[in-house]
């Protein structure tokens, strides 16, 4: 297995295996509400995110195939994180403005309910893996390859959106604790009131966290 980090290199053909594979990260899009048909954009988003962030890798197999992507960034408390409305964006399809709009929402509930000590989080947005290397340790390696390397960089802890994991029994036995969370059946007009409206078949959102560097290693059976 080698391991290669994303970059604008790299970025479309990454791109077309999580493309490739919608089975893959459907838990991730019904999260968010987002339709198939904007998944090219919104994990164009999240590819351009994290390029940016040089923390995010992809594995390719001998076979040269890639095996499997973790895209993550990093999140930081500032003064974006005070603002009480989420500002839209005119060009994004309904759909993306609403996931937009769940995401401002979560994210701004995460840095309420953190500790004023911690300021920077390594922020997990995704892990797809090709279908062969589901329920192996490929999504253990890929969480934790260079955790020295946050570390330096001044990550104090580990967030990811529940989703990604699939398994409510998986992130309490790996030490998450939900730090906000937010309704995805969010009306057409909660954009302009700045509010969710939801009836009772909608699920929740939710980001969870762990301080990573309490006897983390390698090895704590993240499987998906």
């Amino acid at each position: 297995m080698h391991f290669i980090r994303l970059s604008e290199a790299n970025l479309d053909e990454v791109l077309k295996f999580i493309l490739d594979d919608l089975e893959a990260i459907e838990p991730l899009i019904e999260s968010l509400s987002i339709g198939k048909e904007d998944c090219s954009a919104f994990f164009r988003s999240l590819l351009n995110e994290a390029v940016r962030s040089q923390v995010s890798y992809f594995v390719k197999g001998d076979d040269g195939k890639i095996a499997g992507v973790r895209l993550s960034t990093f999140l930081t408390r500032g003064e974006n994180d005070r603002e009480t409305e989420y500002t839209p964006t005119p060009e994004l399809s309904q759909n993306l403005e609403r996931a937009q709009c769940l995401l401002w929402h979560l994210n701004r509930q995460f840095w309420q309910n953190m500790s004023p000590d911690i300021e920077k989080v390594y922020y997990l947005m995704a892990v797809i893996l090709a279908p062969r290397f589901r329920y192996t340790d490929l999504a253990d390696k890929l969480v934790h390859h260079n955790m020295d390397e946050l570390r330096t960089m001044g990550a104090q802890g580990l967030v990811a959106n529940a989703g990604i994991f699939h398994n409510d029994k998986l992130l309490e036995m790996l030490g998450f604790r939900i730090m906000a969370e937010a309704i995805d059946g969010a009306v057409n007009n909660s954009i302009r009131k700045n509010s969710f409206e939801y009836d009772d078949n909608t699920q929740k959102t939710q980001l969870v966290y762990k301080e990573m560097w309490r006897g983390e290693e390698l090895g704590t059976r993240i499987v998906i």
